[in-house]
């Protein structure tokens, strides 16, 4: 089964086990991708998108 895309986006090499997982990994890239820390807009914009979706698929 191929991983979906925003987890491959968040840096996952598979299907995390949790949400929890996903919110970590959002809390870590988001300090590095976050406009007033020297990150983009628009990849910030992806990184809550893709973390969205993401939580999405353990509803």
């Amino acid at each position: 089964m191929e991983i979906p895309s925003f987890f491959r986006y968040l840096g996952f090499t598979e299907i995390p086990a949790a949400a929890a997982d996903v919110r970590d990994r959002y809390r870590t890239l988001a300090k590095q991708m976050h406009p007033d820390a020297g990150g983009e807009s628009a990849d910030f914009r992806k990184l809550k998108d893709a973390t969205q979706r993401a939580l999405n698929y353990f509803d």
